[in-house]
């Protein structure tokens, strides 16, 4: 059996947001787990401490700003209990491709990334990290640094999920810039289920999706939660901009 985990940028879904938000993500995930074998659940763009039925999902790795309040990653199991992350420590742009980035910006990537890389544990035998990349020109140029870190450090044995603000082919074209040999690429698989947001007015882009190492045959899925929408009947018909998916292995 195959194992599997939801990835969910909630976009702000937190406390701060309206009941039917807060009503939506509970019956979201609900029924993904209910329907899947899931075994847990990872979510960024959390803005406040979420009740879930009666479990309470904390925020963590969180980002202050100015305009948004806590940016932040939350992860739990299928029983709603919390799990700990814990922020990578992804080496610097010249120990991992020998040279210096083509990117402005130095070669540190706690001075790139607006947000750090969020490590879960290893299951399955896999190593699982989360990621919410820059919503910039920089997205693909981070996801392919942090890929290969991964690669380096285990093999074809990781998942890396996320909201990578990038598409797959843009993630080629990046290892090849920043390896310098096109070949490296094959190093990788990137596997998507297709479109993933803009859920409020149309799916136009696959943002949401995974980077492994060649090999592990993963899946990602994305789960259209607009019938959940139609039966609560809601006038405002609130949504987040991105479909979660469900990564397995």
């Amino acid at each position: 059996m195959p194992y599997s985990f939801v990835f969910w940028n909630t976009y702000r879904l937190g406390a701060g947001s309206s009941d039917n938000k807060l009503m939506i993500m509970e019956a979201v995930l609900a029924q993904i787990f209910d329907g899947s074998n899931a075994e847990f659940a990872a979510l960024c763009e959390v803005t406040g401490d979420v009740n879930l039925g009666s479990a309470q999902v904390g925020k963590n790795l969180y980002q202050r700003t100015r305009r948004h309040g806590q940016l932040a990653y939350s992860a739990f199991d299928s029983d709603l209990n919390n799990l700990e992350l814990e922020a990578a420590d992804v080496d610097d742009f010249v120990d991992v491709f020998g040279g210096l980035p083509y990117k402005k910006g130095g070669g540190k990537f706690s001075k790139q990334s607006k947000r750090p890389v969020a490590y879960l544990g290893e299951y399955a035998n896999v190593h699982v990290y989360i990621y919410h990349a820059n919503a910039t020109k920089k997205s693909s140029f981070l996801v392919a640094w942090v890929a290969e870190w991964l690669r380096q450090n285990h093999g074809a044995k990781f998942v890396l999920a996320g909201d990578l603000n990038c598409e797959p082919v843009e993630f080629n074209t990046a290892m090849d810039l920043c390896t310098k040999d096109h070949n490296h690429k094959n190093h990788f698989a990137t596997p998507s289920g297709g479109q993933t947001h803009n859920a409020k007015s149309g799916l136009t882009k696959t943002y949401d999706w995974a980077v492994t190492g060649a090999g592990l045959g993963a899946t990602v899925m994305p789960f259209d939660f607009s019938k959940v929408i139609a039966e609560m009947k809601f006038k405002d018909d609130p949504k987040s901009d991105h479909l979660p998916i469900l990564v397995s292995w």
